[in-house]
């Protein structure tokens, strides 16, 4: 039975990346000897179910350390990959690169980055980075086709050292949204990439022909207090509400009849399929990089050009003033889900696993 590690810096925090990678762990263990460790400490209450299969590890660090601290573990690192004779260790997000790039020389452990984010619109660190990962991996895995071209052009990486893997939708939704209530969903953290500030934008025009709908955000973050704050100077905050985050959001879906993405740039935008899952209309900017291969314009939903508020507006407003045309959309909604099915996306990874 081999043995692999996913590695991350906060394992155990909120977030996407976070979400997934304990997800796919779990997905795993029945195959594999499967360990998740977090540099940093773990939360608690963290709110993951883990499998009671997965060893889980932590160095305990403060998650407030910078990353530059996390060289200071290179001799723990090194002890833990030894100890635990890991086969695979796989980087779940960028920050652990430093750390793993220096170790490598000292130990066995075959190395897979995993990006769960793109390139467009990134710092030169960031890239920088990115670069430093496709160097030392012996597998590159990311999210998206637009990713996988993205990474070839400016990294130069070969077919055979890179990979595209979706991420998977693990759930199954308690019930389906029927597209009636005067309702609009958007999920995500409320942090700058996510453009909830354009989202502002596209609410006073909407709610300026109708009031009688009203805009659910769901989601914390840093940005949380300006987004409240340029609600308030509209005057929305009767239509436009802050939710603040809900670990239960994914049942809330059901009862909305339309979800709005209005990022600046994705990782994979897996709220769309989560929405699509539950029969929602979905609109979302054809941002960088997942919704134009998750969304078919037109059928299930709305692709809108970056980042035009005006048209967003348009098609959100067209949705509301149409039940036929919600109908419709929520018919069509799964049409194109099943290559987001855990089972084919498990066997990819465990084929990717198999083969190093």
């Amino acid at each position: 039975m081999k043995k692999i590690c996913f590695i991350g810096f906060g394992l155990f925090t909120i977030g996407g990346c976070q979400r997934v990678t304990i997800s796919l762990a779990n997905s795993l263990c029945d195959r594999y000897e499967t360990h998740l460790l977090s540099l940093c400490e773990i939360p608690n209450n963290h709110g993951y179910n883990v499998n009671s299969k997965v060893k889980v590890h932590s160095f305990g660090m403060p998650l407030d350390m910078r990353a530059r601290t996390s060289l200071k573990l290179i001799p723990k690192l090194i002890r833990f990959l030894r100890k635990n004779n890991i086969d695979i260790l796989f980087i779940a997000g960028s920050l652990p690169i430093p750390l793993v790039s220096l170790v490598k020389p000292f130990v066995k452990s075959k190395i897979v980055f995993c990006d769960h984010e793109n390139l467009a619109g990134r710092d030169k660190k960031s890239v920088f980075f990115r670069n430093i990962a496709c160097k030392i991996s012996d597998k590159v895995v990311v999210l998206t086709k637009q990713t996988l071209e993205d990474y070839k052009k400016s990294f130069g990486i070969n077919d055979d050292k890179i990979e595209q893997i979706y991420n998977s939708v693990d759930y199954k939704p308690e019930s389906l949204s029927n597209v009636t209530e005067k309702k609009i969903i958007s999920v995500g953290r409320i942090s700058s990439e996510k453009g909830f500030d354009m989202a502002v934008d596209v609410a006073e025009k909407v709610f300026d022909k109708h009031l009688d709908w009203v805009w659910d955000i769901y989601g914390d973050g840093p940005d949380f207090e300006k987004i409240k704050s340029k609600i308030n100077e509209k005057n929305l905050q009767n239509n436009l509400v802050l939710k603040g985050a809900d670990s239960n959001v994914r049942n809330k879906y059901k009862d909305y009849s339309i979800c709005v993405l209005p990022s600046y740039r994705e990782g994979f935008a897996v709220v769309l399929l989560e929405a699509k899952i539950s029969c929602l209309p979905v609109v979302s900017f054809d941002c960088s990089a997942g919704p134009n291969e998750i969304i078919s314009d037109g059928v299930d939903g709305y692709l809108i050009p970056c980042y035009n508020v005006k048209a967003m507006a348009e098609k959100i407003c067209k949705l509301i003033e149409s039940d036929e045309l919600r109908k419709s959309f929520s018919a069509h909604s799964c049409d194109n889900i099943d290559k987001f099915s855990s089972e084919i996306i498990i066997s990819k990874w465990c084929n990717l696993i198999d083969k190093m």
